[in-house]
């Protein structure tokens, strides 16, 4: 690509993506759970999480919920082994299990668990999540427990965390803004001995997207390679815990795509009641920015713009409108 052309793409770019989606960051008081705070998840089967980047857009609006899940927050002090797990400040107890988690100032931590009748404290704490943490903020920590599960088991790992992308999220609900998106890869063995010594070998890769004084993943996506057997899954929040869910405005302003499916010429219209400061542009079905269409100030009345589709691999991609502090999509069809 010629570099003048790049110069300009990357201006026009940011331009698009600095208005609605700031960059976020995590705080203690913006994260943290504290007991008495239930959340309800709906899991749906393992998708990719996609690239990481600045000003993305994820599409994970056409995901069907395969059942749910109540996250209970309870005070540690509350549960039967709180004796073992003297720094928690919250405990998440599901299906008679209880994870321990601590929260301060500088940080997130795993503790341990209580689950299928074993008690596995953490001599050294997971680290989580570390406060402040922002876009491209990253760091690595050592953590480990020796525990009794029929034979004396020692766990000993890696974890290193990543904020590794912001932008916007699209749910089967609706579409949420700034939000940030972490990295979380894990690395450990379980080892013992029976007659012989084994080693188990864990390695763990999740993402979490995080939206501000929201205390529970808005959406996960899970792998868990376990000596070679893989376990995957996914989660997003209900919407009754986010107060910020925006409105599809798709419909309010007639935004149309014809033909679609496209694999050349097509015509996107929109209406205006009044003027508006508009951007239009569309994103590959990774949350790419591709092409920006419009970024202007529009007079009220009909619009309407010619786009080459050919011009683009074929796939699925979203057609995203702002207007004003408003988002709307639509999918487009290339073939």
């Amino acid at each position: 690509m010629n570099k003048n052309l790049l110069v300009i793409f990357t201006v026009i770019a940011s331009a698009f993506i600095n208005p609605l989606q700031a960059q976020p960051t995590i705080t203690a008081a913006s994260f943290t759970p504290q007991p008495g705070e239930n959340f309800l998840i709906h899991l749906f089967p393992y998708q990719a999480a996609g690239i990481g980047g600045a000003g993305l857009t994820w599409d994970f609006s056409g995901v069907a919920a395969s059942g749910t899940a109540n996250m209970n927050h309870v005070d540690p002090a509350s549960t039967p082994s709180a004796a073992s797990f003297p720094d928690a400040t919250v405990s998440i107890s599901q299906g008679g299990a209880y994870s321990y988690f601590e929260g301060n100032s500088g940080g997130w931590y795993y503790d341990g668990v209580v689950a299928s009748g074993n008690l596995i404290p953490y001599s050294d704490a997971e680290k989580l999540m570390d406060f402040p943490f922002t876009y491209t903020d990253t760091y690595s920590d050592n953590f480990g427990a020796t525990f009794t599960a029929g034979v004396t088991i020692t766990r000993a790992g890696t974890v290193n965390v990543t904020a590794d992308a912001y932008g916007t999220l699209m749910l089967p609900y609706g579409t949420i803004n700034n939000v940030i998106r972490v990295k979380v890869i894990e690395s450990y063995t379980d080892s013992y001995t029976v007659t012989v010594p084994v080693t188990l070998t864990y390695a763990a890769t999740n993402y979490y997207w995080y939206k501000a004084d929201t205390h529970y993943p808005v959406l996960s996506i899970s792998s868990l390679d376990q000596d070679g057997t893989l376990y995957q899954g996914a989660t997003y929040l209900d919407q009754a815990h986010i107060s910020a869910v925006e409105e599809n405005i798709a419909n309010a302003i007639n935004l149309n795509i014809f033909p679609n499916p496209s694999s050349n010429i097509s015509t996107v219209s929109f209406d205006l009641v009044q003027s508006e400061k508009v951007m239009l542009s569309i994103y590959n079905s990774v949350g790419e920015l591709v092409d920006v269409i419009e970024q202007n100030q529009l007079g009220a009345g009909n619009h309407r713009y010619t786009i080459n589709t050919a011009n683009y691999a074929a796939g699925l991609y979203t057609l995203k409108i702002l207007v004003g502090d408003k988002a709307g999509m639509k999918k487009i069809s290339v073939l």
